[in-house]
């Protein structure tokens, strides 16, 4: 399994040969993946935006695939979090999302102006 981030797509592989088995196209920009312990779900962060060098809010939901049947089948919301990034479960089985650090940057920080190339403060949120 890989998240093709510039080809919009959870793409599945034959490990063996190489071979591409199916590819479930997504909105643009998925990026970052986590699978379920019983390999059932995988979670696919809608990042939203090429890369953290382009201006814009960037994607605010998790895609959920249906790994028995290879299909998209449903969109988690995370607003107001933008630009997921980096995906954990936890050994109950619980979903951690963490975003990109300007989403909390104004409240923390009211007086300063927003860097759009900052990386270093990040979120982590448990989706229910």
């Amino acid at each position: 399994m890989l998240v093709q981030k510039c080809a919009h797509t959870f793409s599945f592989y034959d490990v063996a040969s190489g071979d591409a088995l199916k590819h479930i196209r997504l909105p643009d920009f998925p990026h970052e993946f986590v699978v379920d312990s019983q390999n059932r779900f995988a979670y696919v962060g809608h990042y939203g935006i090429e890369t953290s060098s382009h201006k814009g809010e960037g994607g605010c939901s998790v895609f959920v695939i249906d790994l028995e049947k290879g299909e998209h089948v449903r969109t988690l919301d995370i607003w107001p979090y933008f630009r997921p990034h980096g995906l954990a479960m936890d050994s109950r089985g619980d979903l951690y999302v963490g975003e990109v650090s300007y989403t909390e940057y104004p409240r923390l920080f009211p007086e300063q102006k927003i860097a759009w190339r900052m990386r270093s403060l990040q979120k982590l949120e448990k989706l229910s």
